[in-house]
């Protein structure tokens, strides 16, 4: 896994840890562009590569299948966790985690599952409506359902199905979109443990958000507690809107 740290500009006023979405980076927008935004506030900002990283959606790492189309939303609190060690031997013992689209989802997994005690706060931005929900039209979703589960039942979870242009093993797409799938961050909100900010724009510009604002505003009625912030005119991935999502960030944090 690879890792990014942007000091903060003056005096630290906290430490936010952000992991990406499907083929994302560190390296990319919005995680790059929100988190340079937040250093420039006054915040130290990690920016982690969880191993759903980049857009090949498969590579090879010391012998084993890696990538977006071979993760599994339970791995996600690993690599979470190491990030959180890295931070902690170097003095940052209260974070606020982050995760953007299915990183979103990866930290309501994790919150909710395998916690670190370092997390105090978290955000979940833009995340999808999982498993019930996906970006993708309901008959493709049953006929990949039906292909992965025949796939599984024959040994073979890690051979490839392709589905909307994307590639999943078989055991990865039951894993995100089949029943009872831990990518429902919804049933298990109530056990965050830690207070929690849910964001997402309005926008459907380039990506259709609507999804997401609608999750954004059920998950914060599950928890009435929680933050909530509508961007007005971002879409999925900000662009042009990075101070806004900052501002809403760290308005809520303080």
């Amino acid at each position: 896994l690879n890792l990014a740290f942007l000091p903060a500009e003056g005096v630290p006023r906290g430490t936010w840890l952000f992991t990406h979405g499907v083929g994302g980076a560190f390296y990319r927008a919005p995680l790059l562009t929100v988190g340079q935004e937040l250093s420039r506030r006054g915040f130290n900002v990690a920016l982690l590569n969880n191993r759903g990283h980049d857009w090949m959606w498969v590579n090879r790492a010391d012998g084993r299948w890696l990538g977006a189309a071979y993760e599994l939303i339970e791995d996600a609190a690993l690599d979470i966790q190491a990030a959180v060690d890295w931070l902690a031997a170097r003095g940052h013992s209260r974070l606020v985690l982050a995760g953007h689209s299915l990183g979103a989802v990866k930290v309501g997994y994790t919150l909710a599952h395998q916690r670190p005690t370092e997390v105090v706060a978290a955000a979940l931005c833009s995340g999808p409506r999982l498993p019930g929900r996906p970006t993708m039209a309901p008959g493709e979703l049953q006929a990949g359902m039906a292909k992965a589960e025949e796939l599984v039942a024959a040994g073979r979870p890690e051979e490839l199905i392709f589905l909307t242009g994307r590639a999943f093993s078989a055991r990865t797409y039951l894993n995100k979109y089949g029943k009872g799938a831990n990518t429902a961050v919804l049933s298990c909100a109530d056990r965050f443990g830690v207070p929690v900010m849910f964001l997402a724009g309005n926008s459907s510009e380039g990506y259709s958000d609507a999804p997401m604002l609608e999750h954004a505003r059920d998950l914060h009625a599950a928890l009435p507690a929680s933050g909530f912030a509508e961007i007005d005119g971002a879409d999925h991935m900000y662009g042009g809107h990075e101070q806004a999502v900052a501002a809403a960030l760290t308005g809520w944090y303080e």
